[in-house]
């Protein structure tokens, strides 16, 4: 919300802020004018809890992370190359060779149906995607899928969030000690320990400092300083994710298929002066209903062409009125560089990364209820207020609301100042979840016998019950269908890890197992 104004004087949070990150930056719109402003907040449990499931709904197992890479690195086939001619040099045998190495392999996932199919959010695809171009290749990759033949698209100053850092890379976090034109540097520093004050004042401190008399002047001196000790070697890359290319490219969204009708010139004509119907008759021989079907990437791969490129052709060709093409399944694009080797690492260490975001929110937010619940249980008329306020202290500060301001502005500095982003108990008692519920297990047993029983139910895991027992939508449980159930956020003020631990026992035990059969003794 970018609002720049200086004459807000109050802001309202109608539900708790999911941070207190947010929070400060929420309330820094009012007061800009230095004029008194205020903030309420209206804070209760059933919010917290439903802002604490929804902290859940973007999470995806490790089985669906795997599946969705089989679908982006499954097995793809490269088209044939060129057929060279017995007269061909030895040279042109190789760069025909190499040309066949660099051509692109492009691959389209269709949005929708992976959605329905995997009950994966498009957002949560995308995040994927983006974890597998960010991410360094760590394994060679496959022949099937060609090696990228321009430069590196990772660049080297892009840090990798699972391979630590070298020392000598990282940069100095305070400011530089020599400066050219300036020569006192104004610090602004806070007048007040509380985070949010309005008043500050400078402090000039020397960029130049004026040398030691006992210490030799490195400008007058005549003996060179020691040269600088070599850099430590970099540390071992974690197994599965050193330096290497990245696994993939993406592209802007595209379209999965089109189809395609000829009107103006006959197909076999214009075939002769298009590659592109060329190409399309020779995949697609057969119309149906007078359309041509064509799969955009398989017919780029199979062209040697980028899709860009394709879809330029396919509009250009409309243009001019000899095509009509009718675009199909948007989809996400990529551009395969590299193939893990094992699909099964990359997406355990996809899973791995996507937990900790998880778990950081959960704990921002539980931090945030933890604060403003503290605030909120500060007694009206309290004997010691006048004790505990400051000496100058005015009648605002002994009020309610300034003992309340007072204890937002301790808890959010505690909060700041520590190192794992927790609020010491000493200030605001921790946030408690029920991890324990007397029915919760057998009313999963339920849950999944209703499931078995009914043959055109979707396929459930864990997580899937978790989020219907949250009262969470997702793709294949969406809140239109699935609202009206007698399950549907039944048990949303239960912790949301207990709920998918006891529903992933649960789907265990109820798999059938195989019986061992033992030979029988004579």
């Amino acid at each position: 919300m970018g609002l720049d104004k200086a004459d807000v004087g109050a802001v309202v949070h109608y539900s708790l802020p999911r941070s207190p990150e947010q929070y400060v930056q929420e309330i820094g719109r009012a007061g800009r004018n230095g004029q008194p402003a205020f903030c309420h907040l209206f804070v209760d449990r059933p919010c917290y809890l439903r802002l604490r499931s929804l902290a859940h709904s973007d999470g995806v197992s490790e089985s669906t992370v795997a599946a969705f890479l089989s679908l982006v690195f499954g097995d793809y086939q490269l088209p044939a190359a060129p057929e060279e001619s017995p007269e061909a040099a030895p040279e042109d045998s190789s760069a025909a060779a190499a040309a066949a190495v660099q051509i692109p392999v492009f691959r389209t996932i269709p949005k929708e149906k992976t959605a329905q199919s995997l009950d994966i959010r498009p957002e949560v695809m995308e995040t994927i995607l983006v974890f597998c171009e960010s991410t360094p290749a760590s394994l060679p990759s496959d022949p099937a899928v060609p090696e990228p033949s321009g430069p590196s698209l990772v660049a080297d100053s892009t840090p990798n969030p699972l391979v630590p850092t070298p020392a000598s890379q990282l940069e100095p976090s305070g400011p530089s000690p020599i400066a050219d034109s300036a020569q006192n540097a104004s610090v602004p520093l806070p007048s007040d320990p509380s985070p949010i004050t309005d008043s500050t004042q400078t402090l000039s401190v020397p960029v130049h400092p004026s040398p030691s008399p006992s210490l030799p002047n490195p400008l007058t001196s005549v003996t060179q300083p020691p040269p600088p000790p070599p850099p430590p070697p970099p540390p071992p890359p974690s197994p599965g994710l050193p330096a290497a290319a990245a696994y993939l490219r993406m592209m802007p969204e595209a379209p999965a298929s089109c189809l395609l009708s000829f009107h103006k010139t006959p197909v076999e004509i214009l075939s002769r002066k298009v590659p592109l119907v060329k190409a399309v008759l020779a995949t697609n021989p057969t119309p149906r209903n007078g359309r041509y079907t064509v799969q955009l990437a398989p017919m780029a791969n199979h062209m040697r062409m980028p899709l860009p490129m394709l879809l330029a052709c396919l509009r250009d060709l409309q243009r001019c009125g000899e095509i009509v093409c009718e675009f199909q399944e948007p989809s996400l694009c990529v551009q395969l560089l590299s193939r893990p080797r094992s699909l099964s690492s990359l997406a355990a260490a996809i899973c791995q990364r996507l937990a900790a975001v998880e778990k950081s929110t959960v704990a921002k937010l539980d931090a945030m209820y933890s604060v403003v619940l503290a605030a909120a249980q500060v007694p009206a008329e309290s004997p010691a207020a006048d004790t505990m306020a400051p000496p100058l202290a005015s009648d605002w500060h002994k009020s309610l609301s300034g003992r309340q301001t007072a204890l937002l502005h301790g808890c959010i500095s505690a909060y700041f100042d520590s190192r794992d982003g927790t609020v010491p108990s000493l200030l605001a008692a921790p946030a408690t979840v029920p991890t324990a519920s007397q029915f919760l297990r057998s009313d999963i047993k339920v849950f999944l016998r209703c499931q078995q029983a009914n043959p055109d139910a979707p396929p459930v895991n864990a997580r899937a019950i978790a989020r219907i027992l949250h009262g969470l939508t997702s793709p294949a449980f969406p809140t239109c269908t699935w609202s009206k159930h007698h399950f549907w956020g039944l048990y949303a003020d239960i912790d949301f890890h207990t709920v998918r631990r006891i529903a992933l026992e649960e789907v265990i035990a109820s798999r059938p197992h195989k019986l061992r059969l033992r030979p029988m003794l004579k």
